[in-house]
């Protein structure tokens, strides 16, 4: 197999906030080797705009109005599938980019394998607690960290599962 095409989804919400309820995504994509960010939009429909408004306490949005606001993170990844495909990125992974600097969560996978693998070193990696800390070093941690890493970047250069 060959190296992953990759989307890295940065997913924000409002959850520490009193109130927040709605997720919010930047798709970054490689273009000519650069990486490349794009805000992500969602229509509203009639429903979403009814709660907003009630919400909001205004009467200020309308079915298939742009919102930034989406209702689940799935919702995010299936417009990064489409924004993908109108720029005619093709895409074989999409990854969050809310982890470690090194392990990312699988959102998506054409090959439901790599996304299954994947997750499993995320969730090992959450369970040992990531990389020791500078101030904490942590001999055994990082070795089973240094594992981990290495396995998830071999998926992700060869687009094979051991």
């Amino acid at each position: 197999m060959e190296k992953l095409k990759v989307i890295r989804l940065d997913i924000t919400d409002w959850g520490m906030s009193l109130g927040g309820e709605h997720y919010y995504a930047k798709m970054w994509y490689r273009d000519d080797g650069e990486w490349q960010s794009l805000e992500l939009y969602t229509k509203l429909t009639a429903k979403d705009a009814k709660y907003l408004n009630e919400k909001d306490g205004e009467d200020l949005y309308t079915k298939g109005d742009s919102s930034l606001r989406f209702n689940t993170i799935n919702d995010a990844v299936k417009e990064a599938l489409c924004q993908s495909q109108k720029l005619g990125i093709e895409v074989d992974l999409i990854l969050s980019n809310f982890g470690s600097a090194s392990v990312s969560e699988a959102l998506w996978s054409k090959d439901k394998k790599i996304a299954k693998r994947i997750n499993e070193l995320y969730t090992k990696a959450e369970k040992i607690g990531w990389y020791s800390s500078n101030r904490f070093p942590n001999k055994i941690q990082d070795e089973k960290m240094e594992a981990i890493d290495s396995e998830f970047h071999n998926i992700l250069e060869t687009g094979e599962v051991k």
